[in-house]
């Protein structure tokens, strides 16, 4: 399971950059950190077509369509690790305080 996990944020990571999400996310993530006001949580919107990730990925396409908190939480964790990666949110500590919509 923990493979297919992987795959899937792989796969995510592709999806994001090929449809402009991750453009969008660095975007958002750039405004909260430019931002003076301190964040609990931060809250992002991405956009996410079932069909055109199932192309990509079927075993993500139907994670997306039967689990979708599932889904959600491995969205999350991608945005996190590329928050933390590119030091885009200096203020975000945890996972959790980045909620993906």
């Amino acid at each position: 399971m923990h493979k297919e996990i992987q795959k899937m944020k792989e796969i995510i990571l592709i999806y994001l950059d090929r449809s402009g999400g991750l453009e969008k996310f660095v975007h958002d993530c750039k405004k909260y950190n430019d931002s003076k006001q301190s964040y609990a949580v931060y809250r992002f919107v991405i956009s996410i077509n079932p069909s055109d990730v199932a192309e990509l990925d079927a075993t993500l396409g139907n994670y997306i369509l039967h689990k979708p908190m599932k889904a959600a939480g491995i969205f999350q964790s991608v945005c996190f690790v590329a928050i933390k990666t590119l030091s885009l949110i200096e203020q975000l500590q945890t996972e959790a305080q980045g909620l993906g919509t």
